[in-house]
């Protein structure tokens, strides 16, 4: 399960996809017992070159051109089946396929770095929010805030009496 959901994540990252897109499209597969049509479109729309992965792996399996027409075929009748679907991923993610530990490739690039400094970011402020020292002050100013939001009209009316009281004795001393 983890070397598949690592593949998953490799080819995820590598195609700017979703990993969970991936991981039902390969669901859908396993329970059909066979890819097909929608499933196929589903991988190609995830920018998975499946088709072309199939075509390549069968012509060499059976020593002759396999064309991406012929898989189609085969795949409206059923006969690329989940073992198939199985070792074009792993093609794909072994040494030397085009998505090899892409996770890894990606992680070290300056755009991730600066996503994994903004995440270790937030992890702190989350563990200073917790903490009793921080976390109770600003757990108070939150409640204190919140009721403000909530009684805002009270508040209004407040503000408003005690503005036109002030300007009145502004008023009263300028008189």
């Amino acid at each position: 399960l983890y070397d598949m959901t690592k593949r998953l994540a490799d080819i995820s990252a590598g195609a700017g996809t979703d990993v969970g897109r991936l991981a039902l499209a390969l669901g859908h597969v396993r329970a059909e017992g066979a890819l097909t049509g929608y499933t196929l479109r589903q991988f190609a729309m995830n920018n998975i070159p499946m088709l072309q992965k199939l075509s390549e792996m069968l012509s060499a399996r059976e020593g002759r051109l396999v064309s991406t027409q012929d898989i189609r075929k085969r795949v409206s009748q059923k006969q690329i089946g989940y073992e198939d679907v199985i070792s074009v991923i792993k093609g794909l993610t072994n040494e030397g396929g085009m998505f090899y530990n892409m996770q890894e490739a990606i992680s070290q690039s300056t755009k991730s770095k600066w996503k994994n400094l903004k995440d270790a970011m937030d992890i702190m402020y989350g563990k200073m929010a917790e903490s009793d020292l921080v976390g109770g002050g600003l757990k108070d100013m939150a409640g204190f805030l919140t009721d403000l939001t909530k009684r805002w009209q009270e508040i209004m009316g407040v503000m408003t009496a005690v503005g036109t009281t002030f300007l009145a004795s502004k008023l009263a001393v300028l008189a």
